[in-house]
């Protein structure tokens, strides 16, 4: 190991930003103006334990076949007094096997003559904000093991402990540089900001290289538009409801003629061709090819039905009420609710679980309660909530699940992958409710606008055209 590679990546870290934005929605908050973290331990120990032991994993002029890096950020020349280690451009790639991220720069030298890389005199970072608060998440690094090694790979920055990720490097003629990785390095998505350093030094045991950044200030890029893989095709779409009963249809979601009086909440069919609708007393209203498998539970004084969710075969339903309690339907089957429990505050959104013998209620408060095989992953119920939790939606695979505040915060738990949120916009209306939507999810609010942060299109909304009554429901499809 070179010894002055930790006095290089600490220099690094204290200085990285984060740039550059992956992914569909609305960026985030500004940059912060300061960097108050170090990698330099992180790194170090990581380089240690880990790199060594990948083994000739990115040899010099390995193969550039793969994604190619789209340069959204573009950055001065002249501002290190080494043209080869000066950053003009970085960028970001994915498609469905593998994504990329490279550099170019002012003049680009092929590592397997040049003597700076072959003295160990170069690093190369990438530094990944997936929760947009500044700090790093992840931690791409390119390292010179020896004359005739190059080895990259992903660091999880807090815990790199837990293992590197290998990929491969490639020199690009005449442009720069490039390290490309299988999508598992970065389990949870494609999203994030990231800024990218470079140190050349034909002197390898220089303490204070100097260091390239791109871009080299505080401000934050425009967003990339990449989205984690190719938006898949076939049917798609999605409702909304009305208070006063009223269903919108977007896509191929069909919307039937008929209003649902004292409407509460709504569950569709997977296929668009129908969906279920349930006053707060508890009847049960079937459109389309949806069935009605009964309703009406005997609720106590002061209780009302609020969220309703179909099984997994779409051949019952459950409903349940504000005290949290849980009423079956058709093939659906009782696994228990909060009876007998006295609430923080009223169930307001509930979901089957992606396994098909569960389901997840979740309070106002943000306490989540899951039955059957619906397993907690955490809540937000022991937080300060700026607006109360309005909805939830499980992870396609039942490994997670996010939660969605009033304000359009989004809060994942488990493997969820935090696909952006609206929490730092000002909405005209509060948000009141999420469902998943291809690889990510949508948030619906009370004025029928739509925000969509997943790899399926965007199929529209009634943020042009005014619902006739606030929107309190939304259901999704996507073949």
């Amino acid at each position: 190991m070179r010894g002055r590679l930790v006095g290089t990546v600490a220099a690094i870290a204290l200085a990285v930003a984060g740039l550059g934005m992956a992914g569909t929605g609305v960026s985030g908050a500004t940059a912060p103006t300061s960097r108050p973290w170090s990698a330099a331990q992180v790194l170090a120990a990581a380089r240690a334990s880990h790199l060594r032991g990948l083994g000739r994993l990115g040899r010099v002029n390995a193969s550039a076949a793969g994604p190619v890096p789209v340069m959204t950020v573009h950055d001065a020349t002249g501002d290190v007094p080494d043209p080869q280690g000066d950053i003009t451009a970085a960028g970001f790639a994915q498609n469905s096997s593998q994504f990329a991220f490279g550099v170019e720069v002012a003049d680009p030298v092929d590592p397997a003559t040049d003597p700076a890389w072959q003295a160990g005199g170069v690093d190369l970072e990438f530094a990944l904000d997936r929760n947009n608060d500044g700090n790093p998440d992840y931690l791409v690094v390119v390292v010179e093991i020896d004359a005739s090694d190059i080895e990259t790979a992903v660091l999880p920055f807090s815990n790199p402990g837990a293992g590197a990720c290998p990929g491969s490097f490639a020199y690009i003629a005449g442009s720069g540089y490039r390290a490309t990785f299988p999508n598992h390095c970065l389990p949870g998505g494609m999203r994030f900001r990231f800024e990218a350093a470079m140190a050349y030094s034909a002197d390898p045991n220089n303490e204070n290289p100097p260091v390239d950044f791109a871009p080299s200030d505080s401000t934050w890029s425009a967003p990339l538009t990449t989205v984690a893989a190719p938006a898949p095709s076939g049917p798609a779409g999605y409702w909304m409801l009305g208070a006063d009963g009223r269903v919108y249809g977007f896509g191929n979601a069909i919307a039937f003629p008929g209003i649902t009086p004292h409407a509460a909440a709504m569950s569709g069919r997977k296929d668009g061709k129908g969906y279920w609708i349930v006053d707060t007393s508890g009847h049960v209203f079937a459109f389309g090819t949806a069935h009605n498998y009964g309703g009406s539970p005997g609720l106590m004084p002061g209780e009302r039905i609020t969220t309703m969710s179909t099984t997994k075969t779409q051949a019952g339903y459950w409903l349940f009420s504000n005290r949290g309690r849980a009423f079956a339907y058709g093939d659906a089957s009782s696994y228990g609710d909060m009876s007998g429990t006295r609430l923080n505050g009223p169930v307001i959104a509930s979901v089957a679980s992606a396994g098909g013998h569960g389901y997840y209620m979740v309070a106002s408060d943000g306490g989540i309660f899951g039955f059957g095989d619906a397993r907690f992953y955490g809540s937000t119920g022991n937080l300060r909530l700026r607006k109360p939790v309005v909805g939830i939606s499980p992870t396609p695979d039942s490994k997670g699940y996010w939660l969605v505040g009033a304000d359009g915060g989004v809060f994942s738990f488990g493997d969820a992958p935090f696909r952006g949120s609206m929490g730092n916009v000002a909405l005209n209306q509060p948000v009141e409710g999420i469902v998943a939507y291809g690889n990510g999810y949508l948030m619906g609010a009370a004025d029928g606008g739509v925000f969509n942060f997943s790899n399926r299109p965007f199929v529209g909304s009634l943020a042009t055209r005014a619902p006739s009554a606030p929107i309190i429901g939304l259901a999704a499809f996507a073949g």
